[in-house]
């Protein structure tokens, strides 16, 4: 009887340990470099300083609350989708200063994906809960993360995204709020998740080295007795 259990566990353990799973491909593209952690209080001066030599529009202030709100948009065309992978996730992240979200509750006029797919709402929702749901204070930096709605994935698909931005005022002002919302863009990550054609839900490949080392530690019980 326990060498029909030895049998058993060990050719458990090896099938276990040489099977290979199939994982989910991550596919990140990045626009611009991160300087500054999350709700850090920067001066003007070191954060364009910082970002000077980065490519537009990660540099330089983006419109100013004395004249004009941000306007602007950036291209994401460096990732590649393999061949038969379907899209299953995707994430937005954006560095940003000077947001000012605790004064405004809703910074974004409007923001969208590739200019059709609205995310307006969920950006303000991000900015609206920094802090602990107190909004960004003044000179502060932030950065902001949202998924990707899967009704918009399929526009991901071709290898290009487009991102679209406007802020809206209020804005802070030395001699009190102003009707416009200047900011700085620091960088932008768009991190996409796709499963190959063949794929599917599998443990990690550390759930099978332990399962594995764990059958064969029974084995090897089972041979001494």
């Amino acid at each position: 009887m326990r060498k029909v259990q030895l049998v058993v566990l060990v050719g458990l353990a090896a099938l276990l340990c040489c099977t290979l799973p199939v994982l989910a491909d991550d596919i990140p593209a990045t626009i611009g470099s991160q300087h500054f952690t999350n709700g850090k209080i920067i001066t003007s001066a070191t954060f364009f300083g910082a970002t000077s030599s980065q490519p537009a529009p990660f540099t330089g202030p983006c419109g100013s609350n004395a004249t004009t709100n941000c306007n602007t948009s950036w291209v994401f065309s460096s990732y590649v989708i393999p061949a038969g992978d379907t899209l299953t996730g995707a994430t937005f992240t954006l560095g940003i200063y000077n947001l000012d979200s605790s004064l405004n509750p809703n910074p974004f006029a409007s923001f969208t994906l590739n200019g059709t797919d609205d995310l307006t709402l969920l950006m303000n929702l991000a900015a609206d809960g920094l802090d602990s749901g107190a909004g960004s204070k003044h000179n502060e930096y932030d950065v902001l993360t949202i998924a990707i709605p899967d009704t918009f994935l399929t526009d991901l698909s071709g290898g290009t995204a487009t991102f679209a931005l406007t802020t809206q005022g209020p804005g802070f002002g030395i001699l009190g709020n102003t009707k416009f919302l200047g900011v700085g863009l620091e960088s932008s990550t768009l991190d996409i998740t796709a499963t190959p054609q063949s794929g599917g839900t599998v443990p990690e490949p550390a759930t099978f080295s332990l399962l594995g080392i764990g059958l064969l530690g029974l084995a090897a019980a089972v041979f001494r007795k």
